[in-house]
């Protein structure tokens, strides 16, 4: 199955999105391949991969063990890492004032 669509059928099966939300979240991602690409692996195996995307001192694993408890899955902390590549002064700024993300 591809990335896309492996993807798209685990958020609305897995994190009840609908169908227009899971398109919409997976915009970004078309973006960044690499990352869609680690994410896919990472919820596959059900565990992160030894060797990570790092983007500002970050990885999808260090996000999500400092500040999993504000995520519903994995899939946020790999949006997050997103961001900070497409926008890294914005979610450094998220991340610095404690995570007040609403």
């Amino acid at each position: 199955m591809e990335n896309t669509e492996f993807l798209k059928t685990y958020l609305t099966k897995k994190l009840d999105f609908s169908e227009q939300t899971a398109e919409q979240a997976l915009v970004p991602f078309l973006r960044q391949k690499d990352i869609l690409d680690e994410l896919c692996k990472t919820l596959e195996k059900g565990e992160f991969p030894q060797e990570m995307i790092c983007e500002q001192g970050f990885t999808a694993r260090s996000l999500y063990e400092k500040y999993g408890k504000m995520m519903r899955s994995v899939f946020d902390a790999y949006g997050f890492l997103l961001v900070l590549r497409e926008r890294p002064a914005q979610m450094l700024d998220i991340i610095n004032s404690g995570f007040p993300v609403k």
